[in-house]
This record gives C-alpha cells, sequence and structure tokens, in this order.
C-alpha cells in the first residue's frame, strides 16, 4: 500500500516533469497542466520505423526522462457519433450503427481524447495497424494535452 504523502511526492515529481518538459519545448508556463508526452512501448511492432522527428530540439533533464517513461492509452479512433440513451438500449447483436466519416478518409490519432495526429488503416499480419500520415509537432500536441 502506498501512503498519502508517497502519492503526493509522486505527484509532485510529476507535476515538476511536465513543467520541465513544457520549459523546454518552450511556450508553456509552468503549472499550466500539459499532459505527457507518448512514445512508443518498447517490444511493440511497427510496420515501418518512425521518421518523425520534433521540428525543435530540446534538451531532456531528468525530469523530462521521468515523463517519457510513463505508458499512456493510445487511441485510434474510427468515428464519433452522439446517440440518445433511449436508442443505446434498444440496440442488439445485428444492429448497424452509421457514421459520417467516410471509409477512405483518415482515422484520429489520439492521446487523453486528444487529437494529436492522424493515419491509415493498415494490416500488420493479422492485426489492424496504422500508419501515421499526420503528426503534429511537439508543441501542438502538448498544447493539445494541456487545453483539457
Amino acid at each position: 500500500m502506498f501512503s498519502q504523502d508517497d502519492i503526493d511526492a509522486v505527484l509532485r515529481d510529476a507535476q515538476q516533469a511536465v513543467d520541465d518538459l513544457a520549459q523546454d519545448v518552450g511556450g508553456l508556463k509552468p503549472g499550466s497542466g500539459a499532459g505527457p508526452v507518448a512514445s512508443a512501448q518498447p517490444g511493440t511492432a511497427i510496420a515501418d520505423p518512425p521518421t518523425h522527428r520534433p521540428s525543435a530540439p530540446f534538451k531532456v533533464g531528468a525530469g523530462v526522462q521521468r515523463i517519457l517513461r510513463l505508458k499512456v492509452p493510445l487511441i485510434v479512433r474510427l468515428a464519433r457519433r452522439s446517440m440518445k440513451v433511449a436508442s443505446i438500449i434498444k440496440m442488439g447483436p445485428g444492429t448497424i450503427l452509421e457514421f459520417d466519416r467516410m471509409v477512405d478518409e483518415e482515422l484520429d490519432l489520439m492521446i487523453n481524447n486528444c487529437k494529436i495526429g492522424a493515419g491509415v488503416a493498415v494490416k500488420v499480419n493479422e492485426h489492424f495497424g496504422i500508419r501515421i500520415t499526420k503528426i503534429d509537432t511537439v508543441q501542438e500536441r502538448i498544447d493539445s494535452l494541456g487545453s483539457r
């Protein structure tokens, strides 16, 4: 079990690391609430090696290193739709939901429900994958994560 003091210490360290990252990237004020930047999970198969490099180099200090080790959920959103609860209750096996998005449109690449890029669906052996076609700059990603 963790004590409240342990939890508070981790939260203070995380906030300091976020502030350090914001300062290293530039443009964000300490304490602005910007979220962590995700990196590829070790051991995860990637169809093509990443070729994106940050638009502006930034110094990676000890606080930033802690942020870069955090694991965050990466979401690929196919489409989105709002529905009334009454309609959801009526759904069952075989129900087809139609979305406004076209089949050949790019999918949203998201972290913490914030869009950070886009890509197209691909097949990787017997699994789904995404080929990233657009990725926001480091500054845009941090701005997006911090604007919640």
